[in-house]
């Protein structure tokens, strides 16, 4: 793009090394021998010694590791493997994958990490988050969410870098999406079968939260979108995914995940209106579809969601928000500390004018903001905050830029694949009112592949501080 003495690279291709293979094929084979007779001592050790054989490929080729991720991200929220919900199979992979990573940068001394001004907002805001825990109430809780928070930084790093070419981060998005129809076919079944008021899915004793499950629905749908039909054969599988994931997202019953999904869809049509087209045949099949596919009363309870948004003050939602304004301005500085927000939440509410029966029902607090914005103000104050909104428009504003130079050059992989980003931000950033969604794995895989996306353009730091 002349204006910024950059330009959109059609591909970047990583170095091969001649490793031997047959080695790891001998070490292999001997690991999986072993793998399945340990499943005889222990079901969990053999799991184990089993996955071992799949580590060197984590080495050699981290981006195989990274979209076996992607495909088991959207069962995060129930993929709990053990009593205390400490152990799931994202993290377990997530772990794996991550170590893969680390020891292939520390083979190519020569690939460095690349953040971009981006990625270093994201960065200054976890390390802001890591510093209220000097303030906080319950240091305990604060350090166990700075745990969690420096792993999805961690991912976010790993995905920008590892998604650093257009047909990665296009392949990534695929990915996601597969898994997520698998995932919504799952909602649909189990839904018809409980008959259930809202779709949740069950696996042993976890349940996943309507909500977190609408808006992990919504982002790749959106996204999907976005993608021009080069092949008459294949082109628009996309397009007939958006069904059963329309589908699975109303039966939620979350009206914050609808709201969402409709964002997203508004931005696809806005920059390029024929997308509007597609998505209004999917939006009119999945209407039709509705009475056939949804129990009664599933219907029956999102008719009554909708009337009842005023009068249930968005489920209580109203309420919680008031208090944490209350929060915001007690402390406007420092905030109560990152995940301080629960603990302090029966403490502010005392003091807040709300709900009399919302009152009744939360005497003992202990409530999540669900929403973004509010929960990081409260948390980290007026400068967390601003650094977080500052993180989420830079990723955005870079995403736009690509766009507009793809558009220009007629790199139509990289146009389609920026503007999928795009879309998914602001699907994203609409979730945010009605969700802390930075506590889930899949935004920040998505802003990496934002980042990622400008390091596949060639807009690295050094063309940043130029422009």
């Amino acid at each position: 793009m002349s204006r910024r003495g950059t330009t959109i690279a059609l591909a970047w291709t990583p170095e091969r090394t001649g490793t031997p293979t047959w080695p790891l094929i001998v070490v292999a084979v001997i690991v999986l021998g072993a793998g399945t007779a340990a499943c005889f001592a222990s079901p969990k050790l053999g799991l184990a010694a089993l996955a071992l054989p799949a580590v060197p490929l984590l080495v050699l080729a981290p981006e195989m590791g990274l979209l076996a991720l992607v495909a088991i991200l959207p069962f995060d929220t129930f993929g709990s493997m053990d009593e205390s919900s400490t152990l799931s199979a994202t993290r377990l992979v997530g772990t794996a994958v991550l170590g893969g990573w680390v020891l292939h940068v520390m083979a190519h001394p020569r690939r460095r990490v690349r953040l971009g001004r981006p990625g270093l907002l994201l960065l200054a805001y976890v390390a802001f988050a890591t510093v209220s825990i000097g303030w906080a109430a319950d240091t305990d809780v604060t350090l166990t969410a700075l745990r969690t928070l420096a792993q999805l930084f961690l991912l976010y790093v790993m995905a920008a870098n590892v998604f650093d070419d257009w047909s990665r981060i296009a392949r990534g998005l695929d990915v996601l999406l597969l898994s997520t129809t698998v995932l919504s076919i799952w909602v649909l079944v189990e839904n018809e079968r409980s008959g259930a008021a809202r779709a949740v899915l069950h696996f042993g004793e976890y349940s996943t939260n309507p909500n977190t499950l609408a808006v992990q629905l919504a982002l790749s749908a959106v996204a999907s979108l976005a993608f021009r039909a080069r092949r008459v054969t294949l082109g628009w599988w996309r397009s007939a995914a958006l069904v059963p994931i329309g589908l699975a997202v109303l039966a939620t019953g979350s009206r914050g995940g609808a709201l969402a999904a409709g964002a997203g869809l508004v931005t696809l049509a806005v920059v390029r209106p024929r997308i509007g087209v597609r998505a209004l045949a999917a939006l009119a099949l999945v209407a039709l579809l509705l009475p056939a596919v949804l129990p009664g009363t599933t219907l029956a309870r999102m008719h009554e969601r909708w009337e009842a948004t005023e009068e249930d003050r968005l489920s209580g939602r109203v309420d919680i928000w008031s208090v944490g304004l209350a929060m915001i301005a007690d402390r406007p500085l420092q905030g109560t500390g990152f995940a301080g927000f629960r603990e302090a939440f029966y403490e502010y509410m005392l003091e807040t004018q709300v709900d009399p029966r919302f009152g009744l029902m939360h005497s003992r607090g202990n409530r999540a903001a669900h929403n973004l914005y509010v929960c990081t103000f409260a948390e980290l104050g007026l400068a967390g905050g601003a650094l977080l909104v500052f993180a989420l428009a830079a990723h955005g504003r870079r995403v736009r830029q690509l766009r507009r130079a793809a558009a220009e050059v007629g790199h139509d992989q990289a146009e389609d694949v920026s503007l999928a980003l795009l879309a998914a931000l602001a699907t994203l950033l609409v979730a945010g009112l009605n969700e802390d969604v930075l506590l889930a794995k899949t935004p920040w895989l998505l802003l990496g592949a934002m980042q990622g996306a400008a390091i596949a353009a060639g807009w690295d730091g050094q063309q940043e501080a130029r422009s």
